[in-house]
């Protein structure tokens, strides 16, 4: 434990030692150049912001201290002049409907309108500020038969495919888990299967795995009676990732289930990466599963043809040629309701200035 002690400390003075120098050698430079945008949206954004410092400034101060005069952006020689910012107000109600029917139909309005323009669904992007408003709006264009892709649908543990095989490994690593075991008993008729569990077929699995009588047999003995014969002293004798390709084997997932695969494939990845850090222990690769398992997402494949939904978090860095943002509403000040106020008098805080909420 001291060795490893020292080695924290040793590697703790290195990184500040790195800190020290970027920082002796750091050049402030401010990238004033739009390189992205066609003129007409920067030259939006300049009158944009500096209407709001004009007209509210005075109420709120903060303004000026963020869109100060190097927050304008500058137009490159060959920008575009191409481009278009449309604001559209809505009212509370109008014509019998509320502010998100409304919001709603001008979405589907915008759609249309750049479709009919010679825009692909794959060029447009539709932002939220929050997850709830996004749902929304997916449940509506998926009623309306348009293909849509959110970040949250290519994080891997949104593929029951991969649920399953972690829900098999928590077993694998604890028989005693019967948590783990319905799930995956679950799972397996569901993705293996490709069955809803009956009646019986669940009363079958609460048996199986939480009778008095249940055993790790009774579990195993659910997968063999379906053709699924699993060795599970073999499995355990296994390093994680062979234990990941034999389960795949077992339930014959490349074969005969190929939908989705990039899933299984990032997954496998991030097995190997696991392994690469000198991780071996199942226990240790499950904390890390459920640590990391909402980060871990596979990318947006090239040839989909499908509008992207994200938060605006979530967006920056990326280009699209048309951004809708709907729910465009919310206020200045922050919400504290899914936050908790530390005072940090007694704490050395890295930050230049603590401000508590009015």
């Amino acid at each position: 434990a001291s060795v490893h002690f020292q080695d924290q400390v040793e590697a703790a003075e290195l990184l500040a030692d790195r800190y020290q120098t970027i920082q002796n050698n750091v050049v402030r430079k401010n990238l004033a150049t739009n390189f992205r945008s066609n003129s007409e949206i920067i030259e939006f954004n300049n009158a944009f912001f500096r209407l709001i410092t004009d007209k509210i400034a005075g109420d709120l101060p903060f303004v000026k201290q963020v869109y100060d005069e190097q927050f304008v952006q500058k137009l490159p020689n060959n920008t575009q002049k191409n481009g278009s910012v449309e604001i559209i107000l809505k009212s509370r109600e109008k014509n019998g409907k509320n502010y998100e029917e409304q919001t709603k139909d001008e979405v589907l309005r915008i759609i249309e309108d750049a479709l009919n323009k010679g825009f692909a669904l794959k060029d447009i992007a539709i932002l939220f500020r929050k997850k709830s408003k996004a749902i929304q709006i997916a449940t509506l264009l998926k009623e309306k038969g348009f293909s849509i892709i959110s970040v949250d649908s290519l994080v891997i543990s949104a593929d029951e495919k991969v649920n399953f095989l972690v829900s098999m490994l928590k077993v694998i690593a604890n028989p005693e888990n019967n948590l783990a075991k319905s799930e995956a008993l679950y799972l397996f008729y569901k993705t293996i299967l490709k069955i809803i569990p009956t009646q019986e077929q669940n009363e079958a699995i609460r048996k199986a795995v939480y009778s008095k009588n249940a055993s790790l047999n009774n579990f195993l003995g659910l997968f063999a009676e379906k053709g699924y014969f699993i060795d599970y002293s073999y499995l355990q004798s296994l390093s994680l990732y062979e234990m990941t390709e034999e389960l795949l084997r077992i339930f014959r997932i490349l074969q005969e289930h190929p939908t989705r695969l990039e899933f299984i494939f990032k997954f496998l990845d991030w097995v190997i990466e696991f392994e690469r850090q000198k991780k071996h222990h199942l226990d240790d690769f499950i904390n890390e599963w459920n640590k990391k398992k909402h980060s871990i997402a596979v990318d947006i494949p090239a040839d989909s043809d499908a509008i992207t939904i994200t938060t605006i978090h979530k967006s920056k860095g990326l280009e699209y040629p048309v951004v809708i943002l709907p729910f465009a509403d919310w206020g200045t000040k922050a919400d504290y309701r899914n936050s908790i106020w530390v005072d940090s008098d007694d704490f050395d805080l890295p930050i230049s200035k603590q401000q508590k909420p009015s």
